[in-house]
Order: structure tokens, then sequence, then C-alpha cells
């Protein structure tokens, strides 16, 4: 996977939207998933309500894991080979120069959105851990419930499948956590200005 590399990412605008699009999909599974969960936690569930969430599971799965290839491929293209080190250096401008800098900044150079995009809400994992649990304990309850061969089929199949996508949704967000240290070191100019050189 992409991330498993400590080479950095420099993601451009439309990379960053995109990712941040995938973290809302994944979301909005999870949510789903949660849902289903709950429902399976009412007495006297039926086989045919059985079956609608295996169904369901069915479905959540392959869309979680859809998202989170692509996730994977938005993190691969925005890698940068080229870059060891980023050197940040704090200089001082006067009024004057920043005027004229204002004035000639070349609006082309392309922004770098790595950190903002790799930046987590730790709800999401939370999430992701809560429907782990979750599932596992739904797994257990259904194993021992009385219930058609074809329907225990339809809902343990898509419940595992579903774990699956799950936990490959935790291991996605634990390898993308943190970007590689040591990349970036930052300078201190001097007091005069870094463009006339006036103090």
């Amino acid at each position: 996977m992409a991330a498993k590399s400590q080479k950095p990412y420099t993601f451009t605008e439309l990379q960053a939207w995109r990712f941040e699009h995938t973290t809302h999909g994944l979301r909005k599974l999870n949510r789903d998933s949660l849902r289903e969960f709950q429902r399976l936690q009412h007495p006297g569930i039926t086989n045919a309500r059985y079956r609608e969430a295996g169904n369901s599971f069915e479905l959540l799965a392959p869309r979680m894991m859809f998202l989170l290839r692509f996730r994977e491929a938005i993190l691969h293209s925005a890698r940068e080979t080229k870059i060891e080190l980023i050197v940040v250096t704090i200089a001082n401008i006067c009024n004057d120069c920043r005027r004229n800098e204002r004035n000639n900044t070349n609006k082309d150079v392309p922004l770098d959105y790595s950190h903002e995009v790799l930046k987590q809400d730790p709800a999401h994992q939370g999430d992701v851990d809560t429907l782990l649990t979750l599932g596992q304990e739904t797994g257990e309850r259904l194993s021992s419930r009385s219930m058609s061969p074809t329907t225990r089929k339809v809902v343990m199949t898509g419940l595992k499948r579903l774990l699956f996508a799950l936990l490959k949704q935790r291991r996605h967000l634990q390898e993308t956590l943190d970007p590689p240290d040591g990349l970036l070191e930052v300078r201190k100019g001097g007091d005069a200005c870094s463009v006339c050189h006036r103090l």
C-alpha cells in the first residue's frame, strides 16, 4: 500500500478534494453499517429481516473497498519522489518589498495540501473500532440464533465481507495517520529584509 513508504506526499487541490470526498463517503458507509447493526439488535427478528441485513452488508462492503482503493491510488499519485528534505526559511520582508512581492506573485505555483489532507479525525477511527466490535458481537449472537440455513448463509456471508472491509479501513487509517518524520527543516533568517537587505 502507498502509505507504507517513507516518501513525503505532495497533494494538489484536486487530489486533496478527492481524498476528503472519500473520507466523507467512508463515514457515510460507516453510519449505514451502524444502522444495520442496530436493527439486528431488536428482539423477534424474522428470517426475511436477517436476509435483508445480509444483503445490505453485501452492498456496503464493496463500496467501502472501492473508496479505500481510490484513496490508496490518490496517495500513490501524491507521493513526491524527488523531495528528500523540505526547508522552510523564516525571513523578514520590509513593507516596500512586500508590496512588490504581492504584485509579482506567481499564481501558477501549485499549493501543497498534504498537511490538511493527512490530518485525521479521531472520531473516524473510533467509528471503525465500534463497528468492528458490533460486528463481532453480532456474529457471535447470530451463530446461536435459530434461522433457516439459507438465511444464515446470506447474513453471515454479508457480515464477513463487511468486517473484512472494516478491518481494511482501520488498517488504512492507521498506516496513513502520520506523515514521515525528518522531512521538514525550519531555518530562521536574520533581522534584515531578505529582499533588499535593509534593517
